[in-house]
């Protein structure tokens, strides 16, 4: 009589252990060996590459008409109106003529850019956890989006998009948590700009804010 009943773990009553969280120190290392281990990858494919196909077409397009006019970067290539794509293209082989360094260069830092924004979304969505990180090691290292990064026309379009589609995300998911502190002016103001020049790269952009909400209402 009197002695402290120890319920056994696992019963009814028992408070579940918290789940451990990363502190912020390890989530950034973390963060950063899996963006590092994507670059390295990059880079090695992009040094296999070269310029292909539309690169010519749309660059040697430039010979008929000035970059700087509507002329040159409002005609429509396979169906698309790329106008910002098409300037960054012509001024890229302006700086260096037909030198695969500088649009392998561009390509490598747009695709760091975005995946270093995606760990920002999956931070909002699942916390410093491993299963966050595991998912950005699943989206950083996946083969399947070498084809539209390492091609310099289609990284032109899409990379913009990507990062668009990333950060939009990572606004509405912070939107939706409401949390302590409101999300400011300026990033509502910096994510609308960055959706309009997104469009500037690609008009399919247009499909990132119902992408965004559709992300955070799952």
């Amino acid at each position: 009589p009197g002695a402290a009943v120890t319920e056994a773990p696992g019963t009814p009553g028992t408070p579940e252990a918290p789940e451990p969280r990363i502190t912020r120190r390890t989530w950034l290392l973390l963060v950063g060996a899996i963006v590092a281990v994507q670059a390295i990858g990059r880079a090695w494919v992009l040094t296999g590459r070269t310029f292909y196909w539309d690169d010519f077409i749309i660059v040697g397009s430039a010979a008929d008409a000035d970059w700087w006019t509507p002329d040159y970067f409002l005609q429509p290539h396979d169906g698309h109106l790329a106008p910002l794509a098409f300037i960054l293209q012509a001024v890229s082989n302006q700086l260096a003529p037909w030198q695969w360094w500088l649009p392998a260069t561009l390509m490598l830092l747009g695709q760091v850019a975005v995946t270093v924004v995606v760990a920002r979304a999956l931070r909002y969505i699942a916390g410093r956890s491993w299963q966050a990180l595991a998912a950005l090691a699943l989206v950083a290292w996946t083969p399947l989006t070498l084809p539209g990064s390492t091609w310099w026309s289609a990284a032109a379009n899409a990379l913009p998009m990507q990062l668009a589609l990333a950060g939009i995300t990572a606004l509405a998911i912070r939107v939706s948590l409401r949390q302590e502190r409101p999300v400011s002016f300026r990033a509502v103001a910096a994510a609308t700009v960055g959706l309009i020049v997104a469009l500037g790269f690609f008009e399919k952009a247009l499909a990132v804010a119902p992408v965004a909400l559709a992300v955070t209402i799952a």
